[in-house]
């Protein structure tokens, strides 16, 4: 019985690694590690203690806006997409009502319209469930992964089975 050399494996096996890797990375599944850390924005002195006035571009200093970003990741219903910044865009929210399902779950219906003058390749709007004290219970969502100018989107929120609920507000919307 003839034996092979080691090293015969060795070199496919690695071949095939670094192809593997430098298709992910191409591809976006992967990123490089930075060479250096992204700057925050140095603090405005203000004089009176705890108070911090905005930067030039009118956020608080400390903060990043999530346009402001230089990367990071949305999920998407086919997965992780590179975050981008919105383009300009203006939703109209139509109408809203909350509802129970059969099993008691609470979720919200609505209409909302893009009025923008681009099209939204993805928007997800969330709303906060209280109770009659003002706690928050939970959160329903909903998402659409493309919404042209001028259309109106017809929504159905998640549920949340919670025998609380009182009233809803919007808690918050993604666009892209």
């Amino acid at each position: 019985m003839e034996s092979v050399p080691k090293a015969s494996f060795f070199i496919p096996a690695l071949s095939l690694v670094l192809l593997l890797s430098v298709c992910l990375l191409s591809s976006g599944c992967m990123e490089p590690y930075p060479s250096a850390p992204p700057e925050q924005p140095a603090a405005t002195p203000t004089g009176e203690s705890g108070v911090i006035q905005p930067t030039a571009s009118g956020t608080p200093a400390g903060e990043v806006r999530l346009e402001d970003r230089p990367s990071g990741y949305v999920m998407r219903s086919f997965g992780l997409v590179p975050y981008e910044a919105p383009p300009d865009y203006r939703i109209t929210y139509i109408d809203s009502l909350a509802k129970r399902d059969g099993a008691g779950a609470v979720f919200i219906e609505g209409r909302l319209k893009n009025d923008g003058p681009s099209n939204l390749r993805y928007l997800h709007v969330t709303y906060h469930l209280f109770d009659a004290s003002g706690n928050v219970l939970g959160n329903v969502e909903a998402e659409i992964e493309y919404l042209p100018a001028g259309m109106t989107w017809h929504y159905t929120t998640t549920s949340l089975r919670t025998d609380a609920y009182q009233y809803y507000g919007l808690a918050a919307e993604v666009a892209q």
